[in-house]
């Protein structure tokens, strides 16, 4: 029998160590400076859930997501943009809330994100890890950019039995209900009578996308006409009012009696932990009045249709004409524009300012003299001591080097070159520089 010689246990013991230390250095090689920083306990990403204990369908979770450096950021904190299902996220604000905290007896800036959603369903929901960027100054490798992931999050979200049954309803502490126009059991309404109805629907801490519409039953008889509902949020010292207006205008177009029955809107009281409903009462008319006999029904609607038709063909008309003066006469407007505004004035004292500060003297002169000739209309400047000693600037060089032109001495001869133009002609004859000198 061959000997076979067999390793001892603990050289391979110690050859294994060897092999996962080979692999930590590989990884640590790689890692990128700010995953390093985290590693080294220097850059922390820590998300929380601010929500009620047992948060239930419609309200509101917070997802906090904050930064902390032991050093200061050079940059605002991002986040990628990303989604979660079956939840309605308002959107956040580009800006952090900068902040600091002591850790271990040591001053570190902080930056925090919040993203606040409102689940839709009942179950569990997973938060994936959310890709944020981030721009820390650290203490020898100067600036470090780069993006780091926070952990994944996960939220059970009930619904209570009682709500089970019911389609819609508000989650919020405090839900108003106020209706402007009513109708009027007393009062005889006639056929093509009208009533305008404004129902205002506000809850607090609650977005007004999260505000159920109201509905409306059909009655035969009434043509019912629905705006569009205005829906928007306000903030009062942080407290979210969201306020959805609906308004509606029934027609009556039959005699007879109607009734709307009693209405309810359910909200979830999040303070009492109970269901709260408010009662929209119930309202009955009178409607007199024999109904328009269809021909003659037809010709008001005739007559109505060929009314708006003739209007909308005078529009279109007077448009097409008023279109094709202006292509045709747009040289012309544009001149007449130019001229108003004195918009080549204004850019050639510009231009010639910011020749001045750039001590591009030759190009100010040229600027200058154009200035001149678009507002007096003549190729020559009386003499001037700044004029004198700008083109001395521009075109003598030996004295271009030495000679400094400033911004209010151009400022200055801008105003004097507006003066000339209340001057007499005449007074220019003896006394004048020419560009062609």
């Amino acid at each position: 029998m061959s000997n076979v010689n067999i390793l001892p246990l603990s050289f391979l013991y110690v050859m294994k160590v060897i092999f996962l230390a080979l692999l930590l250095n590989i990884k640590l090689s790689y890692a990128s400076p700010l995953e390093t920083l985290i590693q080294d306990k220097q850059l922390t990403i820590t998300t929380t859930m601010k929500s009620a204990n047992n948060p239930i369908v419609g309200q509101p979770v917070t997802l906090s997501i904050e930064i902390a450096t032991n050093r200061w950021f050079s940059a605002g904190t991002r986040l990628k943009p990303f989604k979660i299902a079956n939840a309605v996220t308002l959107s956040s604000s580009e800006l952090a809330i900068n902040g600091s905290k002591r850790i271990d007896g040591e001053t570190w800036s902080t930056q925090t994100r919040e993203i606040t959603f409102y689940p839709t369903q009942q179950g569990e929901y997973q938060i994936p890890p959310i890709e944020v960027f981030v721009s820390v100054n650290s203490e020898h490798n100067g600036i470090i950019e780069g993006t780091g992931y926070t952990k994944p999050q996960r939220l059970t979200v009930a619904l209570p039995q009682v709500l089970k049954s019911i389609e819609h309803f508000i989650v919020s502490p405090d839900v108003k209900v106020t209706i402007e126009g009513s109708f009027d059991n007393d009062t005889n309404y006639s056929l093509g009578d009208a009533v305008n109805q404004i129902i205002t629907i506000t809850a607090k801490d609650t977005p007004a996308m999260m505000i159920p519409p109201f509905i409306i039953p059909s009655i035969e008889g009434v043509s019912i006409y629905q705006k569009p509902p205005q829906v928007f949020d306000k903030s009062n010292r942080g407290t979210l009012l969201g306020t959805r207006i609906e308004s509606n205008t029934y027609i009556f177009e039959s005699s007879g009696t109607y009734q709307i029955p009693e209405q309810y809107l359910y909200w979830w009281n999040t303070q009492t932990q109970q269901l709260e409903k408010i009662s929209i009462p119930a309202q009955q008319w009178q409607v007199s009045g024999k109904r328009i006999q269809n021909s003659t029904d037809k010709a008001w609607f005739y007559l109505i249709n060929v009314k708006i038709i003739i209007l909308i063909v005078l529009s279109i008309t007077i448009l097409f004409f008023g279109y094709s003066l202006l292509m045709r006469h747009r040289i012309w407007l544009l001149d007449f524009y130019k001229d108003f505004t004195k918009q080549e004035q204004r850019q050639l004292a510009s231009a010639f300012l910011n020749a001045i500060k750039h001590k591009e003297y030759p190009t100010a002169c040229q600027l200058l003299y154009r200035y001149h000739w678009i507002i007096n209309n003549q190729t020559v400047i009386p003499d001037n001591e700044l004029l004198l000693q700008l083109n001395q600037s521009g075109f003598d060089n030996v004295l271009r080097s030495r000679v400094h032109f400033s911004q209010t001495q151009a400022k200055e001869l801008l105003r004097y070159i507006k003066s000339l133009s209340n001057s007499n002609p005449s007074d220019l004859v003896n006394k004048n520089i020419s560009l062609n000198e």
